[in-house]
């Protein structure tokens, strides 16, 4: 309760906003979008700034009657620079074309195909979204180096997702990846009902594979559905992994750690959006993992409770908080494994 009510106290800031489209003309148009969110941490026994601003535009040209040309760009700026928070990085950089009656094909960094589902339950007020999903981990999140196609013309209530990466060598061990394939489906059962799965599979890189950091191929596959009537929000979705996910373990050295060989992961999230503007939430998350040979153990887990009130279209403010349930004896490995707060204010065009 301590660190509930230090962010509640919080200052609420109204702000006003701008039109986000800056050209439309002969075919062409182009829209620029951003928000800054200024967030404070809370724990038991620290807090810290975790303020950040993402700067994007996105855009499409009518190249003829069938064919359109489309991109986004999107970058983050962190205003608490640390070495472990660098002072920016390009989170969407993709460029493709939309082909009339058939779908569409782009490449460059973009979300991966697992996230298709993975984002159903990705919407708590604050935090959730990180049983095994991890941007630059395959296709779990954001990914570097992906093509992928879509096409949502074979039935009105179908879409269906390809993605193929290539590898990516030259980065940190848990960022590193192999060349690799994966796959969506989406249906949409009834009005608001949408039910999903994705599949992926890669290999790793050949200096991941003689260091030892992983024991076989990396694959995942993740059941969604998601409920969505006027003003509800319900979602949940199950996922499994192996030689995929990061496992970060302090006594093997400051940012060292291997890739689990299976984890099994669920989120479930709640939410209702009252005419007010005020949007309660809860959510739950639970990852569990072989570690080291034992039995499956929690590596994450938790209740999230939150709230956040749009004070107009441009302006939000929030209020987080997470029941960790984890063990302490995960501090051994270098989890936290206390309960966390956040408030934040963000503006947004």
């Amino acid at each position: 309760m301590k660190l509930l009510t230090i962010a509640t106290s919080m200052v609420l800031v109204s702000f006003s906003g701008s039109a986000s489209e800056i050209y439309n003309k002969d075919g062409s148009k182009l829209d620029l979008y951003g928000r800054i969110k200024a967030q404070r941490q809370f724990t038991e026994n620290s807090n810290q700034d975790k303020t950040f601003a993402r700067l994007g535009f996105r855009g499409e040209s009518n190249i003829s009657d069938k064919l359109i040309g489309f991109g986004q760009f999107e970058y983050q700026f962190n205003a608490n620079q640390t070495k472990e928070n660098p002072p920016g990085i390009i989170r969407l950089a993709y460029a493709g074309l939309k082909f009339d009656g058939i779908g569409s094909i782009d490449y460059g960094t973009n979300y991966g195909i697992i996230y298709d589902i993975g984002s159903y339950a990705d919407n708590f007020t604050e935090f959730g979204g990180d049983s095994y999903q991890r941007a630059y981990n395959f296709m779990a999140g954001r990914a570097i180096g992906v093509l992928t196609l879509r096409n949502t013309t074979l039935h009105d209530k179908l879409k269906i997702g390809l993605q193929f990466q290539g590898e990516n060598a030259n980065q940190t061990w848990h960022k590193a990846n192999g060349k690799g394939i994966g796959a969506s489906l989406e249906y949409e059962v009834v009005d608001s009902l949408i039910i999903g799965s994705a599949y992926s599979h890669a290999n790793h890189t050949s200096d991941i594979k003689s260091k030892g950091y992983a024991n076989g191929n990396a694959n995942a596959w993740t059941l969604g559905v998601k409920y969505t009537p006027s003003g509800y929000y319900f979602a949940a979705t199950y996922a499994e992994t192996k030689n995929m996910t990061p496992f970060f373990d302090k006594r093997l050295g400051k940012g060292e750690g291997f890739f689990l060989d299976k984890t099994k992961n669920i989120e479930v999230v709640a939410a209702y959006m009252f005419d007010s503007g005020v949007r309660p939430s809860l959510g739950y998350l639970r990852s569990q993992a072989n570690v080291n040979g034992q039995e499956m153990i929690d590596v994450v887990k938790y209740i999230q409770i939150g709230a956040s009130y749009n004070l107009n279209k441009n302006s939000i403010v929030a209020i987080g908080y997470k029941i960790n349930l984890l063990s302490d004896e995960m501090k051994d490995y270098g989890i936290a494994a206390d309960n966390h707060a956040v408030a934040s204010i963000t503006y947004q065009f």
